[in-house]
Protein backbone atom coordinates (compact mmCIF):
# COMPACT_ATOMS: atom_id res chain seq x y z
CA UNK A 1 0.00 0.00 0.00
CA UNK A 2 0.56 3.46 -0.97
CA UNK A 3 1.35 6.23 1.98
CA UNK A 4 1.14 9.21 0.96
CA UNK A 5 3.50 12.45 2.75
CA UNK A 6 1.53 15.26 4.01
CA UNK A 7 4.51 17.72 3.38
CA UNK A 8 3.54 20.28 6.39
CA UNK A 9 5.80 23.37 7.24
CA UNK A 10 7.00 23.53 11.65
CA UNK A 11 7.07 27.23 11.13
CA UNK A 12 4.32 29.01 12.85
CA UNK A 13 2.19 30.81 10.23
CA UNK A 14 2.78 34.52 10.53
CA UNK A 15 0.35 36.73 11.33
CA UNK A 16 -0.30 39.94 9.96
CA UNK A 17 -1.83 43.32 11.40
CA UNK A 18 -2.76 45.55 8.75
CA UNK A 19 -3.38 49.65 10.38
CA UNK A 20 -5.42 52.11 8.68
CA UNK A 21 -4.33 55.02 10.03
CA UNK A 22 -5.32 58.69 8.46
CA UNK A 23 -2.52 60.58 7.80
CA UNK A 24 -1.30 63.75 5.39
CA UNK A 25 -3.86 66.59 4.06
CA UNK A 26 -6.60 63.46 4.97
CA UNK A 27 -6.32 63.64 8.29
CA UNK A 28 -8.91 65.45 10.11
CA UNK A 29 -7.66 68.89 12.08
CA UNK A 30 -8.39 69.72 15.42
CA UNK A 31 -9.87 73.21 16.00
CA UNK A 32 -7.63 75.40 17.99
CA UNK A 33 -10.76 75.96 20.41
CA UNK A 34 -11.05 72.43 21.24
CA UNK A 35 -6.94 72.07 21.88
CA UNK A 36 -7.86 74.98 24.56
CA UNK A 37 -10.50 73.20 26.03
CA UNK A 38 -8.68 70.34 26.36
CA UNK A 39 -6.02 71.94 28.17
CA UNK A 40 -8.82 74.01 30.19
CA UNK A 41 -10.07 70.38 31.02
CA UNK A 42 -6.65 69.61 32.98
CA UNK A 43 -6.70 72.81 35.12
CA UNK A 44 -10.44 72.36 35.89
CA UNK A 45 -9.71 68.91 37.30
CA UNK A 46 -7.40 70.18 39.27
CA UNK A 47 -8.85 72.49 40.34
CA UNK A 48 -11.83 70.37 41.13
CA UNK A 49 -14.45 73.25 38.87
CA UNK A 50 -17.00 70.75 38.96
CA UNK A 51 -19.17 73.30 36.56
CA UNK A 52 -16.25 73.41 34.39
CA UNK A 53 -15.62 69.67 34.07
CA UNK A 54 -19.43 69.42 33.53
CA UNK A 55 -19.29 71.93 30.70
CA UNK A 56 -15.72 70.81 29.07
CA UNK A 57 -16.74 67.54 29.53
CA UNK A 58 -19.30 67.21 27.64
CA UNK A 59 -18.54 69.48 24.65
CA UNK A 60 -15.13 67.17 24.27
CA UNK A 61 -17.41 64.02 24.30
CA UNK A 62 -19.87 65.66 21.87
CA UNK A 63 -16.83 66.68 19.49
CA UNK A 64 -15.45 63.42 19.82
CA UNK A 65 -18.95 61.78 18.66
CA UNK A 66 -18.46 64.13 15.43
CA UNK A 67 -15.76 62.79 14.77
CA UNK A 68 -17.10 59.08 13.87
CA UNK A 69 -19.79 60.95 11.77
CA UNK A 70 -19.39 61.87 7.51
CA UNK A 71 -19.28 65.25 8.64
CA UNK A 72 -16.62 66.01 11.77
CA UNK A 73 -16.20 69.47 13.53
CA UNK A 74 -12.98 70.32 11.59
CA UNK A 75 -13.07 74.53 12.10
CA UNK A 76 -14.09 76.54 15.49
CA UNK A 77 -17.02 77.90 13.49
CA UNK A 78 -18.50 74.29 13.54
CA UNK A 79 -17.68 74.30 17.15
CA UNK A 80 -19.53 77.37 17.82
CA UNK A 81 -22.66 76.15 16.54
CA UNK A 82 -21.92 72.93 18.74
CA UNK A 83 -21.56 75.60 21.89
CA UNK A 84 -24.88 77.61 20.89
CA UNK A 85 -26.60 74.39 20.57
CA UNK A 86 -25.28 73.12 24.19
CA UNK A 87 -26.10 76.79 25.06
CA UNK A 88 -29.98 76.62 24.05
CA UNK A 89 -30.60 73.11 25.25
CA UNK A 90 -29.34 74.76 29.18
CA UNK A 91 -31.11 77.56 28.57
CA UNK A 92 -34.39 75.14 27.98
CA UNK A 93 -33.41 73.12 30.88
CA UNK A 94 -33.27 76.06 32.83
CA UNK A 95 -36.84 77.60 32.14
CA UNK A 96 -38.04 73.88 32.93
CA UNK A 97 -36.43 74.15 36.42
CA UNK A 98 -37.62 77.47 37.06
CA UNK A 99 -41.19 76.22 36.08
CA UNK A 100 -40.79 73.21 38.58
CA UNK A 101 -39.72 75.60 41.13
CA UNK A 102 -35.91 74.30 41.73
CA UNK A 103 -33.83 77.20 41.92
CA UNK A 104 -30.93 75.32 42.88
CA UNK A 105 -31.03 73.05 39.88
CA UNK A 106 -31.43 76.61 37.69
CA UNK A 107 -28.28 78.32 38.98
CA UNK A 108 -26.43 75.12 38.11
CA UNK A 109 -27.92 75.63 34.25
CA UNK A 110 -26.99 79.49 34.61
CA UNK A 111 -23.45 78.49 35.88
CA UNK A 112 -23.16 75.84 32.63
CA UNK A 113 -24.35 78.87 30.28
CA UNK A 114 -21.93 81.29 31.84
CA UNK A 115 -18.61 78.92 31.34
CA UNK A 116 -20.28 77.94 27.29
CA UNK A 117 -20.76 81.59 26.48
CA UNK A 118 -17.21 82.18 27.87
CA UNK A 119 -15.80 79.45 25.25
CA UNK A 120 -18.39 80.86 22.45
CA UNK A 121 -16.87 84.02 22.81
CA UNK A 122 -13.65 83.04 22.39
CA UNK A 123 -14.32 82.11 18.23
CA UNK A 124 -13.51 85.20 15.90
CA UNK A 125 -16.70 85.40 13.42
CA UNK A 126 -17.55 88.33 11.16
CA UNK A 127 -20.00 90.89 12.39
CA UNK A 128 -23.42 91.22 10.95
CA UNK A 129 -22.50 94.17 9.13
CA UNK A 130 -19.53 92.73 7.42
CA UNK A 131 -22.17 89.66 6.64
CA UNK A 132 -24.41 92.65 5.31
CA UNK A 133 -21.92 94.24 3.12
CA UNK A 134 -20.75 90.59 1.74
CA UNK A 135 -24.24 89.40 0.85
CA UNK A 136 -25.42 92.82 -0.73
CA UNK A 137 -22.26 92.77 -2.92
CA UNK A 138 -23.02 89.07 -3.91
CA UNK A 139 -26.65 89.86 -4.53
CA UNK A 140 -25.66 92.90 -6.95
CA UNK A 141 -23.11 90.83 -8.57
CA UNK A 142 -25.82 87.88 -9.35
CA UNK A 143 -28.50 90.05 -10.25
CA UNK A 144 -25.76 91.64 -12.84
CA UNK A 145 -25.31 87.94 -13.89
CA UNK A 146 -29.16 87.59 -14.84
CA UNK A 147 -29.10 84.71 -12.20
CA UNK A 148 -32.12 83.77 -10.44
CA UNK A 149 -31.81 85.22 -6.47
CA UNK A 150 -32.02 82.15 -3.84
CA UNK A 151 -30.73 82.06 -0.75
CA UNK A 152 -28.84 79.06 -1.42
CA UNK A 153 -26.93 80.15 -4.29
CA UNK A 154 -26.53 83.61 -2.47
CA UNK A 155 -25.08 81.50 0.48
CA UNK A 156 -23.20 79.92 -1.38
CA UNK A 157 -21.11 82.50 -3.49
CA UNK A 158 -20.41 84.65 0.00
CA UNK A 159 -18.94 81.37 1.37
CA UNK A 160 -17.16 80.13 -2.01
CA UNK A 161 -16.81 83.18 -4.14
CA UNK A 162 -15.14 86.96 -4.10
CA UNK A 163 -16.34 87.72 -0.53
CA UNK A 164 -14.74 84.11 0.87
CA UNK A 165 -16.74 84.12 3.99
CA UNK A 166 -16.14 80.52 4.76
CA UNK A 167 -14.36 80.17 8.18
CA UNK A 168 -15.79 83.81 8.97
CA UNK A 169 -18.99 83.80 9.62
CA UNK A 170 -22.16 80.68 10.21
CA UNK A 171 -24.31 79.53 7.55
CA UNK A 172 -27.21 80.64 9.79
CA UNK A 173 -25.96 84.01 9.76
CA UNK A 174 -25.68 84.33 6.50
CA UNK A 175 -29.08 82.88 5.43
CA UNK A 176 -30.86 85.07 7.63
CA UNK A 177 -29.02 88.03 6.69
CA UNK A 178 -29.99 86.80 2.77
CA UNK A 179 -33.38 86.56 3.81
CA UNK A 180 -33.81 89.37 4.85
CA UNK A 181 -32.60 91.25 1.86
CA UNK A 182 -34.09 88.97 -0.48
CA UNK A 183 -37.46 89.83 1.16
CA UNK A 184 -36.94 93.78 0.90
CA UNK A 185 -36.10 93.04 -2.70
CA UNK A 186 -39.40 91.49 -3.33
CA UNK A 187 -41.37 93.94 -1.58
Amino acid sequence: MFNSLRITSRLPLRTLRWNSTVTGAKAPQTPPLMQTMKSDLKTAMKAKDSVRLEALRGLISEYNNSQKTSSPIISDLRLLSLIEKRIAGCKEASQQFIDANRPELKEKEDALIAVLQEYAGKVETASDDEVKAAVLGTVSALEKKGTKLKISTIMNEVLHGESNMEGKAQNGQIAKIAKEILTQKNL
